[in-house]
């Protein structure tokens, strides 16, 4: 009936270089799946991911997931 999942993939990336080198990454994933005419699943990855090579107390790293129900008129 015309209700296909679609997936998003993509995301991020800086490098720096110099006296503070710096990289930061940041991909992210998202499905979309139609469940009714109006009702949609929808979920999403994203991870974050900050370094920098002489201040490694500075540097991170994280998941993010979300997911809900998306209603549309």
């Amino acid at each position: 009936a015309g209700l296909t999942a679609r997936l998003s993939l993509g995301g991020s990336l800086f490098i720096s270089s110099g006296s503070r080198p710096t990289s930061y990454y940041q991909p992210y994933a998202r499905v979309s799946a139609p469940l009714y005419k109006n009702l949609s699943w929808v979920s999403e990855w994203r991870y974050y991911g900050f370094g920098e090579a002489f201040y490694g107390y500075e540097s991170f790293r994280s998941h993010l997931v979300t997911t809900g129900l998306r209603f549309t008129r």
